[in-house]
């Protein structure tokens, strides 16, 4: 495993080249599978310095969400990859509940994926990200 980028708390300008501080409230941009695109509102935390060849600095932003996992009887999380057996799925799928809570989804994006936003703006991104 390689060692972790060191995080640098420091303002920077944006996609829309408005200056981004930290701690500031973002829209962000992705694309995931299948160039499936998502807008949603996050956090500033600083930026790290990359090896890019076009993107020498990124940004790292935290976004609110939810994760969703599966708990075993015993109270203990469902890990697919330790508990997993398809000789024995039939009596256990149907002991598991599925259970969320909130988490903190970290990220790291090109400068041009992320706009600062004032609360007014909060809504609108909401609704363009139910959009896309």
């Amino acid at each position: 495993m390689g060692k972790l980028a060191t995080v640098i708390a420091a303002p920077i300008k944006g996609a829309l080249g408005t200056e981004i501080n930290v701690g500031d409230t973002v829209m962000v941009v992705t694309t995931g599978y299948s160039h499936r695109v998502s807008v949603k509102k996050g956090k500033y935390v600083g930026y790290i310095e990359s090896s890019g060849y076009y993107y020498k600095q990124r940004a790292r932003i935290e976004v609110e969400g939810v994760r969703s996992f599966q708990v075993k009887p015993d109270g203990t999380e469902f890990n697919w990859s330790k508990d997993y057996d398809p000789k024995t799925w039939q009596e256990v799928k149907d002991t598991l509940v599925r259970k969320t809570e909130p988490c903190v989804y970290k990220s790291t994006l090109n400068f041009n994926r992320i706009a600062a936003i004032k609360e007014s703006d909060y809504a609108i991104v909401e609704q363009v990200g139910k959009l896309v």
